[in-house]
């Protein structure tokens, strides 16, 4: 290697030494944010029609303590293919009814095709969410989940609940 061509090949050294803490430290980053929780906001579902019991549901679980708020479950509406799919689920504050989403993500189910045993695939109906207690008051939350699959966007009051500490 000549004189004239070490500060070129340092300034590339650096670069990539760069490069490669930059993108090191972005997923450090996503994953404190995964392991942390998500952002949790107050949410107005007026407009999104009510659930009359055309969604079939599973909450399977439901917990809290005093980092985080964690919900596992599913739901189909049984005789359409998903489609585009996206359910969120939102807490419902008992004091005064006010709606907060969660960050919430897709959770693949073959179970749930199996145990409806139907001619539908509902094998993408899962869903995950865990997010932080900090931007929530201690209290009971009522689960509801907000269901957007093909043309349907509903809003489904469960009767399953939470209680944040």
């Amino acid at each position: 290697m000549t004189q004239s061509s070490r500060p070129a090949y340092r300034q590339q050294v650096i670069f990539l030494a760069l490069a490669a803490a930059i993108l090191f430290s972005g997923i450090w980053c996503l994953l404190l944010y995964r392991t942390a929780g998500g952002s949790v906001r107050e949410y107005n579902p007026s407009g999104v029609p009510l659930d009359t019991g055309s969604l079939t549901y599973s909450i399977d679980r439901a917990y809290a303590d005093h980092r985080n708020v964690t919900v596992q479950g599913w739901a189909v509406m049984e005789g359409e293919d998903l489609g585009f799919f996206e359910n969120h689920i939102l807490l419902k504050r008992q004091t005064d009814g006010r709606y907060y989403l969660l960050r919430t993500e897709w959770e693949h189910r073959p179970d749930v095709s199996e145990a409806l045993g139907s001619e539908y695939s509902y094998d993408n109906c899962g869903f995950y969410s865990r997010n932080s207690t900090h931007s929530l008051e201690p209290g009971s939350y009522q689960i509801c989940i907000l269901y957007e699959s093909n043309q349907n966007h509903l809003l489904c009051e469960t009767s399953f609940s939470v209680r944040i500490p």
